[in-house]
């Protein structure tokens, strides 16, 4: 499999949307796994995991698990290991009010809203001149991981370093964010996962 950013035989360059791991005939390509990193800050008993959970993450990963209740999905997220779960929409807010301060301070007649990040790769590898309709950053997620990180856990009585936050999300592109991120010195989100490799971690733990 060719590297993220680097241009194919033909069409634009890999935003790391994940889609040809997901077609992939044979399975020789896959996403960058961060599963066995997230099993072992789970055994931590020096951290404390926390589960950023997307929303559409929890309805998909619901069904995959033929889980009914949430209530049901976050005992099972706790028998894994995670001391806790928080939805990544407790972020959407400061991610929804930094758009429209945007919006209403440049007035652009176009803007893209979307926050997912193999939309913002695609615009700046690709169609680098659109680079000022891209939304502000962080997205929901990694301000829920910040605001989690360096507000709650002080209350909470924990180190901010102590604190392992695992994003779980439907795509493979937040894989990207989180790579570009650790470059960036930034803390927020430690890891990311998709619904399938969490999936695939409750099912060889035996706890689905």
């Amino acid at each position: 499999a060719r590297a993220v950013d680097e241009p194919g035989l033909a069409g634009p360059r890999c935003t790391g949307c994940g889609q040809c791991a997901l077609v992939c005939p044979s399975g020789a390509l896959a996403p960058r796994s961060t599963v066995m990193q997230v099993e072992a800050a789970l055994l931590d008993r020096d951290r404390h995991s926390v589960a950023v959970l997307e929303p559409t993450a929890a309805a998909a990963l619901m069904s995959e698990l033929k889980v009914e209740a949430l209530p049901r999905l976050i005992g099972t997220l706790a028998a894994l290991g995670f001391a806790g779960v928080v939805d990544s929409a407790w972020g959407a807010d400061a991610y929804l009010a930094s758009l429209a301060e945007r919006l209403h301070r440049e007035r652009p007649q176009v803007s893209i809203i979307s926050p997912c990040e193999a939309v913002r790769r695609h615009v700046r590898l690709n169609r680098p001149e659109l680079a000022d309709w891209l939304p502000p950053e962080p997205g929901p997620a990694q301000t829920t991981a910040f605001n989690w990180r360096q507000k709650l856990s002080p209350e909470l009585g924990l180190a901010p370093g102590h604190c392992y936050l695992v994003q779980v999300t439907t795509g493979t592109a937040a894989k990207e964010e989180e790579r570009r991120r650790s470059v960036d010195r930034e803390r927020g989100l430690d890891a990311s996962l998709t619904v399938r490799e969490l999936a695939g971690l409750l099912r060889r733990l035996g706890l689905t």
